[in-house]
Order: structure tokens, then C-alpha cells, then sequence
């Protein structure tokens, strides 16, 4: 049976778009990027396509070069114009089609509707059945004896045939331009008869079959409905007209063009990994790399003895249930090598003597997944894990970041393998996470193990192509050995001085809080949005400078409230949410993190496979975003406190981002600035503003420039920054340009790089994807240029500071001292260290930092220790 689906394609993209964002649920991807409509077009698509249709085309409307809009300039005149995170995520709807091998068509002259009326005039007759999706009621007059409308509203579909189409609205489809005519279609701006509506229109045409029958017969339609019929006849006439579809588009091709064909999986999952679309990716069907796989549940610790194998390779992997490993269930072991694929119960592997001995004993290999979550786990049973020489989580984060952000199915289904489950098919989730049935929870782990022997080859192979191999072996291998120690060695709190903290805190909000009611004359929710804007921009009439939200409300944003500094009102209001994020975020964030400790410490889980940059992230709490930026912020580093007679070191790269960049840009004047050990934003501001005095202004200007050019800041944003004119900032940038030649030179061929490989490089061959950097969408494209010019620099630095605290931990063990490290944050470590041990280990870490790798400019350290962060920083 022979089935066409025509698709109103702008009719399925405004419904997919709009059904999300006018609850204000504009879904983001990491890169912020709006993708609600390009996820929602895709669940209609695969929706429909599964429906048993053989054939399928997608009709766009384009432009207004229409015979339409060349008759009636304002047709369609009146519609509110759409938001630009709609068009800006129609290329994308446009590039899913092209993966999956759909014909669509968009043309100057003929709209949506017109190309699937003469798709319907070309093969109407060719096939069994064909449909149209759309909730556009004009393609109504498409209906015939095998043809027939798709209608969806909510998660129903309603067919509409010929039957259903004169219950629900009394009339048969050929009459709909009729119809229309009388009725009008306000979406159109067409008026059609005024006073005429649904049920009229439907009576004259059930009497007068057609709009000339109706006014052939005039005379015996009888009192008002007559008057409106012959007031409005022209209007009448020529809405039908307008109403009536154009089937002439000639530009179809062959029947057989339009079969329903498999898509190109490849490209499919880099555009779904691209946009974070994780739940569709888990359902791109099963394909390439294919093995047999039968596995043994080892409930009986002698066994393990004879499932090792001490000369080839081991693949191990462990589950835990829940994500924050430090408190969760352990569940058990994957284990796959030469001799067959086997499951361990956790209780039975770490009782077994055979077991310890395997894991700790260096000469024997082991690939595992996540070596820094099993790294931690088994220390504290007092098991060393050794001999890693290969991390399938790690090795996929260098080859591609996007592909690390979900679980080990992702990565296989990217190298291929696609027998594996997701975790959250195995276990569910929130709620429903709960541990299945052995059989089904064995195999899974049992074939996790299995599946890092099939991709292993596969990623190595990618990172010697890439170049990568040092990064992988020297860098974040080893990198996970001392996050895992750091997250074990934890950072101890002072629970007194956190509820000190917390009192002041509390305290002042309340005086504010009273401040602010005292003003505005009563009580109201400080940090609503909505109530705020009322209050201030409505009752306090205090002028509105901004754009209302979608939903008519005003926007309370920082950027929107920091125009109004000096508003004794705003100014405490301002401060009212910097001290409530302070006690929500961070003193709750720490107090809960500890309650689910036994020894005051937060054990934070280091994030190593997440940002595209190579920068870390943390969870349980955040300790990446340990506040600084002002007084209150930056004295919360108080309640951090070193072990008992013991002091905190911090080390802290000055400028490592501007030292990175003068050394790939070869840029002279930067690296002569850094090799003289000069104050490099005054030595800027002199070279930029020729001058031999520069005020604490000027500074602070060449500051703003000195990082705005890592960011690929506009002179409108340094402007901002700066309160000064744009052509001011343009021309202080220009002279920049002039003073350091080599920057522009040197990020236009980062952004070239972009352009012709499709990602930039670090120095240590990092990659991060730049995959908008052709986009047709301005924003998009000036959005991937900005990220090619800083991704180099800000991944180099993260490297530059991992293999660092590599060499560290190895320096201080290799000389015997007693210090551990704590805590990195951005470009600073923290060291826990015996007071005796002091100013050796300044003089080992300053060392080892400053000398990690060779650049054009020196590495600077900054060192500071004291009995709290806060007196170390």
C-alpha cells in the first residue's frame, strides 16, 4: 500500500515552536542556543514518519513574491512578526531534512500550501492514500475520496475526510474557498462578509452549493443577512479567489524520489550531540559494529582468581546508582578480557583477595570508564586502583566534548557500537531510580565492559590522529589520580564561622528587607520578578528603559536594574538578591554538602569531561564559583579551614590568559611587557594612550581591553564596560591594534581555522568544535568567532594548570613532603600543609608551576597562605 505524508512545514515549525515558548520554556542547548521548535518539529517528524506512510515531501513557505501578495499588498498584513529564536533555528529544521534524506521545497512564488496542492494535482491518483499534515484549514479543499487532513492540537491528531470535515463544519471540501469568502481569515487579513460567521456560512452554502449560487439567488435571501451580502459581494469574491490554492509548481520530481529513506546516522548524531538532543540520540537505531556477547554473573570470590588475565588487556568498569559516588549505592563490576565478559557484586570483589590484588598490581592493563570515579571508590575500601593506561570517558572528552555529557551509550553509539542500553533506561531516574532485576542490571555492566573493548582501538586511533596522545597520557590520565585524592583529602569548614556568617547575613537581609517594604509603603516578594517590576516601574514610577518580556511583564534583570544605580530603592534591591544568593547558593550549598559528611569536609566531585574548554567543573557543591567579587562574597572564604596545625597555600597564576596569548600570537610588545616583569594593564595603557604617567582610570581601561580582546569584545560592549561612546571604544581598540600588531593578525586565523577545519586547537591540541562558524543565522556566526578567538587561549590555560598540578602532586610525594592538595578553582591550587614544611613547599610549588611548560613569556605565581582561604587568597 502506497501512503504519501505531505508536511505544512512553517505550519508544523510555528506549533512546535510556539507550544514551549509562550509558557516561557525556551529550551537552550549548552551553548545557549535556542532549540525548543527544532526539538519539536523533530518529535512530529519521527512521529509521523512511523505511521506506515511509504513517501514523504515538506512544504516551506519563503518570501512574498506570491500572486497573493502581488494582488493584495496586505496579505497577511497585521501578523505580529516572530521572534528572532525562531528564524534563528530554521536552518537547523532545514539541515535535519538534508540528514535525513527529505525532500523539501521552499519557493518566492508559490507558499507552503500552493507546492502541496499541486503535489496533490501531480499524484493524487498515484497512491492509495495521501495526507496532509497541517492545521492550516484552507488545505482543507485538498480532502477527497483517498486524500485527507492530519489536524493535531495538544497530542491528538484529528482526521479530517470528507465525513468529518461536514460534521464538524457543515460544508463539503470543494466549498472551503466559498467558505472562506463569506467568513473571511483574520490570519490572512482577509474580511471576507462582516456579520457572516460559521454556522451562516454554512447554511447559505448547504442551500446554494457556491458563492455565485448564493449570489445568483440574492433576491430570496431574505432581511439583514441579505443587506451584509450584498454590502461586502466584492470583498466576498475576491477573499474566495485568494482562498483558492495555486497547483501549478511544476518543480516535482519522479514518485519514487520521495520514498521514505534511512537517514545518514553519522551525521545524525553529531547534529543531535551538537544541540544536546540526548533523549533522541538514545534512539538512533542499532547498526555498524556488531559481536556476540554472552557474560557470567562471579558470585563466589574464589572465582575471580580464574577470570584474569594478568598478559592482555582487562576492560573494567563499575556502577554506582546514584550520579554523586561519595554516598551512593554501589552496585558492581563490569569485567571483559580474553577469557569472557563477567559481572562482579561490589561486595564480592572487594572481599575477594584476588580482586585487590588484580586492581592494585601496576603491570597488569586496565581500560576502564570514569578512572577517577573508580579511583575514589575503591580508595576508600583501602584498594589502589594501578595500571590504567587507557580511560574510554576521557579519551571520548578530547575527542569530542559533546559526546561525554550523558553516559557510555552515547560514546559507543558515536564510535558505532550501539548494543548498550543508557543508564537511565537500566536504573530511571529522579523518582524512579531504583536497581532492576539482577539479570537485567548484570548484563548491562557486563556489557559495558564489552563495549569499551569494541571502541577502544577505535578512540586511540582517533587521538593519534589528532595528536593527542600527550594530552591523554600525560595530562588527564594522571589528572585524575590527584582530583581523586583531592576529593577524598576534602575541604574542611568551620561550622562556627559558616553560622556567624549565615547570622550576619540574615540579619542584614532582614534590615533590607525592612528598608525596602518602608519605601514602597508594604510587604511584597523582593526576589519575584513580576511583583518587583510592578513595584518599581508601577507604583514607584520609577521610567522603564527596557522591553517588556513575551509575557507582558517588565524585565528585573542585573542588566536591566544596574541602569538605575543611585535609586536609593533599586540599590537595595540589588543588594537584597547579592546577599540572598550568598545564603541560598553557597552557605546552604556548604551546609548541605557537609550534613552528608562525617568529618566537616566537603568532598566535592570534580567534573573532568564536561566544559568544551578543558576547564573544570564541580558538583556537590559548585566550589569552581567560590564567590570573590566583592566584600561580602570574598570573606566567605573564611569558613575554609586547613587541617589542625596545619596553614592553606594558594598559587595562582597571574594573567596566564594574556601570557598565553602574547606566546601564540608572537606578539613583541606583550612579551617584552611580560619578560620586564612590568604591570601589564599600565604598560598597555601607556604603549595605547602614548603617555609615560597613566592615571588608575586608564589602567582600569586598558584592564577592560587587555581581557575584552580574549573575549572578541565589540567596541559597543568596551563601551559598556567603560561608560564611554562606542567610537571612543572603537578608536581605543583600534589603537590597541596599532600597539600590538600580531593580536588581530593572530585571532582572524583563529577564526579562519574555524572556518576551514571546523574546530580551533590548543597548544596542547585540544579541540573545541566550532560548529555554527558558517551559520547563515548573524548572531550564531558572530557568537562562533568569538568562541574560535578565546577557546585556544582559555583551553591552553587549563592545560597549562592540570599538567602543573600533575607535576606538583608528583614533585611533593617524590620529596617526601607531608602537603596535599585541596582545591583548584580557575587558575589557582590550594595546598593543605604542615606548618614545618612551609616555605619549602612555596618554594616547590612556585617551582613547578612557573617551569611546567616553555613559553615566549615567564609563568608568573602568585602565592599567599593563612589559617582560612580567606587570609590565603
Amino acid at each position: 500500500m502506497k501512503r504519501l505524508l505531505l508536511i505544512d512545514g512553517n505550519n508544523v515549525m510555528f506549533r512546535a515552536f510556539y507550544a514551549t515558548a509562550a509558557m516561557g520554556n525556551l529550551m537552550l542547548n549548552k551553548n545557549g542556543f535556542p532549540t525548543n521548535m527544532i526539538y519539536g518539529f523533530i518529535n512530529i517528524y519521527n512521529r509521523f514518519i512511523k505511521e506506515g506512510y511509504t513517501h514523504i515531501a515538506i512544504a516551506f513557505d519563503k518570501g512574498s513574491n506570491t500572486r497573493r501578495h502581488q494582488i493584495y499588498k496586505d496579505y497577511k498584513a497585521g501578523r505580529e512578526k516572530a521572534p528572532d529564536e525562531l528564524f534563528m533555528q530554521i536552518p537547523y529544521i532545514h539541515k535535519f531534512l538534508e540528514i535525513c534524506n527529505c525532500h523539501y521545497y521552499l519557493n518566492d512564488a508559490y507558499e507552503a500550501d500552493d507546492i502541496i496542492a499541486s503535489f496533490m494535482k501531480r499524484f493524487k491518483n498515484d497512491f492509495d492514500e495521501v495526507a496532509v499534515l497541517s492545521n492550516d484549514n484552507d488545505l482543507f479543499q485538498l480532502i477527497s475520496d483517498n486524500s485527507y487532513s492530519l489536524y493535531t492540537k495538544n497530542k491528538e491528531t484529528i482526521k479530517y475526510d470528507k465525513e468529518f470535515l461536514y460534521k464538524e463544519k457543515g460544508i463539503t471540501p470543494i466549498q472551503i474557498p466559498d467558505y472562506k469568502g463569506l467568513i473571511g481569515d483574520s490570519s490572512d487579513n482577509l474580511k471576507g462578509v462582516a456579520g457572516i460567521g460559521p454556522k451562516t456560512a454554512s447554511k447559505l452554502l448547504n442551500e446554494y452549493t457556491t458563492l455565485e449560487g448564493i449570489y445568483d439567488n440574492i433576491d430570496s435571501i431574505k432581511g439583514s443577512v441579505k443587506d451584509k451580502l450584498l454590502n461586502d459581494k466584492d470583498q466576498a469574491f475576491f477573499t474566495k479567489d485568494m482562498a483558492i490554492l495555486n497547483d501549478t509548481f511544476s518543480d516535482i520530481l519522479d514518485e519514487d524520489e520521495y520514498l521514505i529513506k534511512e537517514p545518514d546516522y553519522k551525521a545524525l548524531k553529531e547534529f543531535y550531540t551538537e544541540l544536546d538532543f540526548q533523549s533522541f540520540l538514545k534512539k538512533i537505531p542499532k547498526e555498524s559494529i556488531k559481536a556476540e556477547f554472552t557474560y557470567k554473573i562471579i558470585d563466589n570470590p574464589f572465582e575471580i582468581n580464574n577470570i584474569i588475565d594478568v598478559k592482555n588487556i582487562n576492560y573494567l568498569v563499575l556502577d554506582n546508582l546514584e550520579e554523586n559516588y561519595h554516598i551512593a549505592h554501589r552496585i558492581g563490576f563490569g569485567l571483559s578480557n580474553s577469557l569472557g565478559n563477567y559481572y562482579i557484586p561490589f561486595d564480592v570483589a572487594i572481599s575477594s583477595f584476588d580482586f585487590n590484588m588484580f586492581v592494585s598490581d601496576e603491570s597488569i592493563k586496565k581500560a576502564v570508564y570514569d578512572y577517577k570515579m573508580m579511583y575514589v571508590t575503591l580508595k576508600k575500601e583501602d584498594i589502589l586502583l594501578n595500571g590504567v593506561v587507557f580511560d574510554c570517558l576521557l579519551s571520548s572528552y578530547l575527542i569530542d566534548p559533546d559526546i561525554t555529557k550523558n553516559d557510555l551509550m552515547v560514546i559507543c553509539n558515536y564510535f558505532g557500537y550501539n548494543d548498550l542500553s543508557s543508564d537511565e533506561q537500566i536504573y530511571g531516574r529522579g523518582a524512579k531510580l531504583a536497581l532492576p532485576d539482577i539479570s537485567v542490571y548484570s548484563s548491562h555492566i557486563a556489557r559495558k565492559a564489552f563495549a569499551i573493548s569494541m571502541i577502544m582501538d577505535l578512540e586511540l586511533k582517533e587521538i593519534k590522529e589528532n595528536n593527542q596522545e600527550y594530552l591523554l597520557n600525560e595530562v588527564e590520565i594522571p589528572f585524575s589520580r590527584v582530583l581523586g585524592d583531592m576529593e577524598i583529602n576534602g575541604l574542611r569548614v568551620d561550622t562556627d564561622a559558616l553560622n556567624s556568617y549565615e547570622e550576619g547575613l540574615l540579619k542584614e537581609l532582614k534590615e533590607i528587607e525592612n528598608e525596602i517594604y518602608f519605601i514602597v509603603g508594604h510587604e511584597f516578594n523582593i526576589l519575584s520578578p513580576k511583583q518587583l517590576g510592578v513595584v518599581l516601574f508601577e507604583e514607584q514610577n520609577i521610567p522603564y528603559y527596557g522591553k517588556k518580556n513575551k509575557s507582558g511583564t517588565y524585565s528585573t534583570d542585573a542588566q536591566t536594574l544596574e541602569q538605575y544605580k543611585g535609586n536609593e530603592l533599586i540599590d537595595r534591591v540589588l543588594r537584597y538578591r547579592m546577599l540572598s544568593k550568598l545564603e541560598s547558593t553557597y552557605v546552604q550549598g556548604v551546609r548541605n554538602a557537609i550534613s552528608e559528611s562525617s568529618d566537616n569536609k566537603i568532598h566535592s566531585i570534580y567534573r573532568q569531561a564536561l566544559t568544551d574548554t578543558g576547564r573544570l567543573s564541580s558538583t556537590e557543591p559548585n566550589l569552581q564559583n567560590l564567590p570573590i567579587r566583592n566584600k561580602e562574597a570574598s570573606e566567605f572564604r573564611k569558613v575554609f579551614i586547613p587541617s589542625d596545625n596545619q596553614y592553606f597555600v594558594s598559587c595562582d597564576y597571574s594573567q596566564i590568559e594574556l601570557r598565553v596569548l602574547a606566546h601564540m600570537a608572537n606578539e613583541k610588545a606583550l612579551i617584552n611587557a611580560f619578560l620586564n616583569g612590568e604591570d601589564i594593564h599600565e604598560a598597555t595603557a601607556k604603549a595605547v594612550l602614548k603617555k609615560s604617567e597613566v592615571t588608575k582610570a586608564e589602567r582600569s581601561s586598558a584592564k577592560a581591553i587587555n581581557f575584552g580582546i580574549i573575549y572578541g569584545m565589540s567596541a559597543w560592549g568596551l563601551s559598556q564596560d567603560l561608560g564611554i561612546t562606542p567610537t571612543e571604544a572603537k578608536q581605543f581598540i583600534d589603537e590597541y591594534h596599532k600597539t600590538f600588531p600580531n593580536i588581530l593578525p593572530f585571532t582572524d586565523s583563529l577564526i579562519q581555522e574555524a572556518m576551514d577545519l571546523g574546530y580551533v586547537k590548543t597548544i596542547f591540541n585540544r579541540r573545541r568544535y566550532i560548529r555554527d562558524i558558517k551559520s547563515s543565522v548573524y548572531s550564531m556566526r558572530e557568537f562562533a568567532k568569538r568562541t574560535a578567538m578565546n577557546a585556544p587561549i582559555q583551553g591552553s590555560a587549563a592545560d597549562i594548570l592540570k599538567l602543573s598540578m600533575v607535576k606538583l602532586d608528583s614533585e611533593i610525594k617524590k620529596n617526601n613532603l607531608h602537603a596535599k592538595l585541596i582545591l583548584t578553582i580557575h587558575d589557582e591550587v590550594v595546598l593543605d600543609v604542615n606548618a614545618k614544611e612551609l616555605e619549602r613547599t612555596i618554594e616547590l610549588t612556585k617551582n613547578v608551576m612557573s617551569k611546567v611548560v616553555e613559553l615566549k613569556v615567564p609563568l608568573l605565581v602568585e602565592v599567599g597562605y593563612g589559617k582560612t582561604l580567606y587570609e590565603a587568597k
